[in-house]
């Protein structure tokens, strides 16, 4: 049978390839399993990232950013937020987002700790399904909630939420007891994982417990006021950067910050936080702007106990020790005895008034100008909230006279369960108090005697220094600033004060919740490489694979090559040749291995969901949902098996173009069956160690 002149070397390729296809078969097959590896595991990391980026978006509903506060601000924030004059529009919807514990109120329940939505239109945050609307005195939950507590639609439930202290709870003064106020609830609706039932201020693979009331219900369980701590914000249009915008919208007033600005009898002004300790931003906004007119910035700590040196038994227990950066004060001057100003206190030294200097001679250890004392304070900062105390010492450097500062309980701000208290006997303190220590039984009730008419008015003075060196923390290292009568009249403190104050810096954070979501979806290294990286043992099998099988292609056919080479075909031209021949059938093989790599990423993670939800987070399986695999990992996978396939090819070709006809042309039939034989025995041992 003859056949058609070959005129080219590509047609000459075509021609041996379909002469040769046995063996090109096999090496179609060993492509197309790289091909297969590399798209299905770019596949995979396709599909998990889409699935992560669902999960993200899907917790938010349309909520673009959120506005979250330490503690409360007005509700009214969050309508003046967007009613500023930006572009693009922002629809605001006030909320309390808060920590709860929802118990069912039947005996076959349970309890489970989940996370507070109040909102009065939680079909404003765009979530779909839309939740349906909640009536007074209802919540719903979802289903991860329902089945912690063993409750449904129907049930009553007891929601309970933390009574927060205003004080940090680190600190001596904050509470750390697990104080709470509830409610009894009914049970109007049970949210599935999807829709609002996910919503999360936190990325999170599974649906969290939630429980869904309205703001006035939660306000009321409260008693905080008509207040929030979060304003949940979307977007009518995409814009360039939400943050800065919101920045820009963002002017809250000293009370949304915890602060309070307030006239005191004097007529001097006070500022306080109802932190007790002024944070460092308000710090520094307070003393650009009190500063100038007069304000003085001071800092009070309580002395557990103050005792003379020299013994004697005499002490005065829980006082007020106040930090003063001078002794003349918006309520005055600190005098001695002949109504002469009383010098600042050294690094070391302290300054008592008459009513302590009295009280301790009336004990029977005098205490004059020079004695020493010692003072013991807490710990402002502790692990673990342990209560630790300390003791310094003092040089007693004046006594003040009981006037002026010395009796301005205006010094010292509000600390609730200690100052506002009538008695010292009726402390209700946050911290450990002994009180054995406190003389409160006439005739020795010095200790009560006090408190009734001065309150928590400071004791003694040391510099400021020095108080911020006992009593600074991280929190702050200011209680208030004390401005003179003559600053009222220079204009609106309070707006000049929060206009100074950066909001983001005093406890009000703006959090740009879909873009940090987006960016956690898409992970610090890209899910396809990392999925190739880890299939690299059979790409790396698959491509000695094809080298084999190109050598044992050329070892069958080596009487063809090796009379091309002694017909005059040069080495690169032999190669070159060879080459066409396999990349025909690399070609085929990556098609048909790109065809199949999405069914084999999704076998991959029909696997990988069971595994995860099984072992790792249940509920999330959706994660790993199978789907398409976009065209740029079929593109980016073929491509890159189609090069690795052709350069093993062409090592393999320019290796047997280099050899002489001779060596090609040597051996006889029996040999070469041998030879075919053992082939054949190898490509399948390497077939086994490719799958």
């Amino acid at each position: 049978m003859s056949h058609p002149p070959v005129r080219s070397l590509p047609a000459l390729a075509w021609a041996l390839a379909r002469q040769w296809w046995p063996q090109l078969a096999a090496l179609a097959a060993a492509c197309a399993v790289v091909a297969t590896t590399v798209t299905g595991a770019l596949g995979v990391g396709d599909a998990i990232r889409d699935g992560l980026r669902s999960l993200a978006v899907g917790r938010l509903g349309r909520v673009d950013a959120a506005i979250v506060a330490e503690g409360f601000f007005r509700r009214d924030l969050a309508a003046e937020v967007a009613a500023a004059e930006s572009v693009p529009r922002l629809a605001c919807t006030p909320a309390l987002v808060l920590p709860t514990t929802v118990a069912a109120a039947s005996r076959r329940g349970g309890v489970a700790r989940a996370t507070l939505l109040a909102c009065d239109d939680p079909a404003a945050l765009g979530f779909a399904p839309p939740p349906p609307p909640l009536e007074p005195g209802t919540v719903m939950v979802n289903e991860p909630l329902a089945a912690a507590a063993g409750v449904r639609a129907g049930d009553e439930v007891v929601l309970r939420l933390p009574m927060r202290s205003a004080v940090p709870a680190d600190s001596p003064l904050g509470r750390r007891t697990g104080e709470s106020v509830g409610r009894r609830l009914r049970v109007a609706a049970v949210l599935s994982g999807r829709g609002l039932g996910r919503f999360s201020l936190r990325p999170s693979l599974a649906a969290e417990p939630l429980a869904v009331l309205s703001l006035t219900d939660a306000q009321g369980i409260l008693r905080e006021g008509d207040v929030a701590n979060a304003i949940l914000v979307v977007r009518d249009a995409p814009g360039d950067d939400i943050a800065a915008d919101l920045r820009r919208r963002l002017r809250p007033r000293l009370a949304d910050l915890g602060l309070s600005l307030e006239p005191l009898p004097d007529g001097g002004m006070r500022l306080s936080s109802r932190r007790l300790v002024i944070p460092p931003e308000v710090d520094r906004a307070a003393q650009a702007v009190l500063g100038p007119v007069g304000g003085r910035p001071t800092l009070a700590f309580l002395a557990t106990a103050m005792t003379p040196v020299d013994g004697g038994g005499a002490r005065v227990p829980y006082s007020t020790v106040l930090g003063v950066d001078a002794t003349v004060l918006p309520s005055g001057p600190l005098v001695d005895a002949e109504g002469r100003t009383l010098l600042p206190p050294g690094d070391d030294e302290m300054l008592i008034d008459r009513w302590m200097a009295d009280d301790l001679a009336a004990q029977g250890s005098p205490v004059a100008v020079g004695g020493l004392l010692a003072v013991t304070t807490f710990v402002p900062e502790t692990v673990h909230g342990r209560v630790e105390e300390r003791t310094e010492r003092f040089r007693v450097a004046g006594i003040a006279e009981m006037r002026g500062p010395a009796v301005d309980r205006s010094l010292v701000p509000e600390v609730e369960g200690v100052t506002d208290e009538d008695s010292i006997a009726d402390w209700d303190p946050p911290f450990p108090f002994d009180a054995a220590r406190v003389r409160t039984v006439p005739p020795h009730d010095e200790d009560d005697r006090y408190w009734k008419e001065h309150g928590a008015t400071p004791k003694a003075f040391v510099s400021l220094a020095t108080a911020r060196r006992i009593a600074g923390s991280r929190f702050g290292t200011t209680t208030a600033w004390h401005a003179p009568a003559a600053a009222a009249g220079t204009g609106d403190l309070a707006g000049r004060l929060a206009t100074e104050i950066d909001p983001g810096r005093a406890g009000m954070r703006i959090v740009p919740l879909r873009d940090e979501a987006l960016a956690a979806s898409r992970g610090s290294t890209p899910f396809g490489g990392l999925f190739l990286a880890l299939s690299m043992f059979v790409v790396a099998a698959g491509i000695t694979l094809v080298w084999l099988l190109f050598g044992l292609l050329v070892t069958a056919q080596r009487r063809t090559i090796g009379t091309l080479a002694a017909v005059g075909f040069p080495p690169l031209r032999l190669a070159a040749l060879l080459v066409g021949v396999g990349g025909i059938a690399a070609v085929a093989g990556v098609v048909v291995g790109t065809a199949a790599g999405p069914l084999w990423a999704r076998l991959l993670l029909a696997w990988l969901g069971q595994a995860w939800e099984r072992d790792v987070a249940a509920g999330s399986a959706e994660v790993f949902a199978a789907t398409t695999a976009g065209w740029p990992a079929l593109v980016f996978g073929a491509a890159g098996a189609l090069t690795v396939a052709l350069a093993s090819v062409a090592v393999a070709a320019r290796r047997a173009g280099a050899r002489p006809p001779l060596a090609l042309l040597r051996g006889s039939a029996t040999r070469a069956t041998n030879a075919s034989s053992r082939g054949a025995a190898f490509v399948c041992a390497a077939v086994a160690l490719a799958v």
